[in-house]
């Protein structure tokens, strides 16, 4: 969840209600770019350690990761758009 005191915008819906779905789907836009820090993470370390078939595996969870971040971004705008929040 994002603070209060983030300065990001707050999680209100077009009616003045918390909206519970922007939410949940931030949440999931947040947990896609962690899963994106920590694969590229281990990529890298793949990589300086010359592990090229950890590598690959990686670089292949990288790419799916990305994916899944632009699903998730993809979803949450969808909603602010469609809900006004």
């Amino acid at each position: 969840m994002i603070p209060a005191d983030s300065g990001e915008p707050p999680l209100i819906g077009s009616r003045g209600t918390r909206c519970l779905r922007r939410e949940q789907l931030q949440n999931e836009c947040a947990d896609s770019l962690k899963k994106i820090s920590d694969v590229t993470a281990r990529c890298l370390a793949a990589l300086q350690s010359g592990d090229r078939l950890k590598f690959d595996a990686l670089d292949r969870e990288l790419e799916h990761s990305v994916g899944a971040k632009e699903r998730a971004f993809g979803a949450l705008w969808a909603h602010c758009g469609e809900h006004g929040c």
